[in-house]
């Protein structure tokens, strides 16, 4: 039987980038992303479900962390993708490339307690121009 994620994958024949546009790599595959948290009553199904890389699943639980509203826009995007049964299109990529860039700039600086950037890493490393 096939995972959420294989059904997902097929589906949105998500094969080159996910859904906030970071690379698919074998260093960086696709997870099954729960749009609507568990523990705020969200089901388990495909209809709750996002393709993000690793990367970008990380990224997304730091903007929840520093600006939820971003978060909750970028849960609505997905699921719109979600319900529209396609893959993003240019005009949705290039807005939540737009979305994750005004957040970078806003926090590329950030530290935490320890005095460590935040934003270390490849976050800020998506293909342009899709």
């Amino acid at each position: 039987m096939a995972s959420k994620l294989d059904i997902l994958i097929k589906k949105f024949e998500c094969y080159d980038y996910d859904w906030m546009n970071f690379p698919i790599t074998k260093h960086n595959p696709l997870t099954f992303h729960h749009m609507e948290k568990a523990s705020e009553n969200g089901k388990r199904n495909l209809k709750n479900g996002a393709l993000l890389t690793n990367s970008a699943h990380q990224y997304l639980h730091i903007i929840e962390e520093l600006d939820y509203k971003k978060y909750v826009v970028l849960n609505k995007i997905f699921t719109l993708i979600n319900i529209s049964g396609v893959k993003p299109n240019i005009e949705i990529r290039d807005f939540v490339d737009s979305l994750l860039n005004q957040f970078y700039e806003e926090h590329k600086y950030d530290k935490n307690r320890r005095g460590e950037k935040i934003l270390k890493g490849n976050f800020n490393n998506r293909f342009k121009n899709l």
